[in-house]
């Protein structure tokens, strides 16, 4: 009974911060995903309370086969949760983030626009492997073990576990790419054609201007 009621609570949060993320509310999302994650710990933590020991060696008394379900369940729903919370508090610090004061010459703290989007790829790689072992425990757990009711449900989220780390790979080489625009490693220049589109040409416009652009370690 008390797994079951730490088990539909944390459903009701990660209900909660999927609608926070519908409406781009990530510091609450978060806070609903670190709810769910702590939900999903007392439940493990009652499962965890009959003992490894125990529930390996009887492992195959009927009945006990739902409890081995449950935990790789739960375990799976503590990835999850713990995904969503790192990824939404990540982009809570990115949208604080003034990349164009970073990026302005005469910033006093001389700050590196490459730091905040290191730190963001950690945080992708990070969520990549929850997802990757909340996605090997859901393919272990025999569907019987779940209600009738839910079953078309469970299948349903565990079928895309891989679209969510297709998104989190392409997230990462979108990083990549913006990491490399502003050289963190290695000097970047850049040639800027500025076209005024009041003397037509086929690329836009006449490009009687332009710019040199140089960014060293993040710094422009």
């Amino acid at each position: 009974k008390s797994v079951m009621q730490d088990g539909a609570s944390a459903i009701e949060n990660l209900e909660h911060a999927k609608t926070s993320l519908e409406d781009l509310q990530f510091r609450e999302a978060a806070d609903d995903f670190a709810l769910a994650r702590n939900d999903f710990n007392r439940a493990s933590g009652t499962l965890n309370s009959f003992g490894a020991v125990f529930l390996s060696s009887f492992g195959n008394i009927p009945g006990f086969s739902k409890v081995q379900s449950a935990n790789k369940l739960i375990s799976a729903g503590q990835n999850i949760a713990q995904a969503g919370e790192n990824l939404s508090r990540a982009f809570v610090g990115l949208s604080q983030t003034n990349f164009l004061a970073m990026l302005h010459p005469d910033t006093v703290s001389q700050e590196s626009a490459a730091k905040p989007l290191k730190s963001f790829r950690e945080v992708l790689q990070n969520a990549d492997k929850h997802i990757t072992t909340a996605g090997t425990l859901l393919a272990d757990i025999d569907i019987g073990a779940i209600p009738p009711e839910k079953q078309d449900m469970f299948e349903t989220f565990k079928n895309k576990i891989p679209s969510f780390k297709e998104y989190i790979k392409q997230a990462v080489v979108y990083s990549d790419s913006l990491l490399e625009i502003v050289g963190p490693t290695a000097p970047k220049t850049y040639l800027i054609l500025l076209e005024n589109n009041s003397e037509r040409r086929p690329s836009g416009g006449f490009p009687g201007t332009y710019a040199i652009v140089s960014f060293d370690k993040g710094t422009l």
